[in-house]
């Protein structure tokens, strides 16, 4: 899942994004708060910035959930369910 997204959004010229979701939220410190300012120094991009790049990354790694779920289920009525039921396992 991980390196689909990493290879989407290579393909798509924003390589920064992935470097920025994986920073702040697949390899976020666990001992420390990390901010957006944080992130944006570190990347060279605008702290307002890092909100929009992160919906965008979130969007996309549901997406693809969603299309990797409907790989195995027998209806399209099981989609939600299931995605909610990963959703839960997650917290």
């Amino acid at each position: 899942m991980k390196d689909g997204l990493r290879r989407e959004l290579d393909e798509t010229g924003k390589e920064k994004y992935f470097a920025i979701f994986d920073r702040y939220v697949l390899s976020r410190p666990p001992d420390r708060e990390l901010t957006y300012g944080d992130v944006a120094k570190e990347f060279d991009v605008e702290e307002k910035d890092i909100s929009k790049i992160l919906v965008h990354c979130r969007d996309r790694m549901r997406r693809r959930t969603v299309d990797l779920i409907r790989d195995y289920v027998a209806d399209e009525k099981d989609v939600a369910m299931e995605y909610a039921e990963i959703l839960e396992l997650l917290r």
